[in-house]
């Protein structure tokens, strides 16, 4: 089962800070290894899945590593290579819920 990493959990708090959320307007989920970030005025969701390919031998080093995320926000889902993806798609994310002025 993997965990929900620190320093996954840590650039989540980062992106909220970044567009003026705090972490109340929202709250993670883990479900089926799914880490869920629900926007709790809109109910929205952005979930993340660790992908590790378990038919290939895995040496030491690979054993941190994924091997793809998927992704799945608005109604879209899809696979990203590395983590920096995943946190670019989640700015997208986030950004529909700043408030303009």
């Amino acid at each position: 089962m993997v965990k929900f990493l620190e320093a996954h959990r840590t650039d989540l708090l980062n992106a909220f800070k970044t567009f003026g959320f705090t972490k109340s307007d929202f709250h993670f989920i883990k479900r089926k290894g799914r880490v869920i970030t629900h926007h709790r005025a809109t109910k929205a969701e952005f979930s993340y899945f660790l992908k590790k390919n378990r038919r290939q031998p895995v040496s030491v080093e690979q054993l941190d590593e994924p091997e793809k995320f998927e992704i799945k926000f608005n109604s879209k889902k899809e696979e990203v290579d590395t983590w920096v993806d995943v946190l670019r798609n989640f700015d997208r994310w986030l950004r529909q819920f700043e408030v303009r002025d």
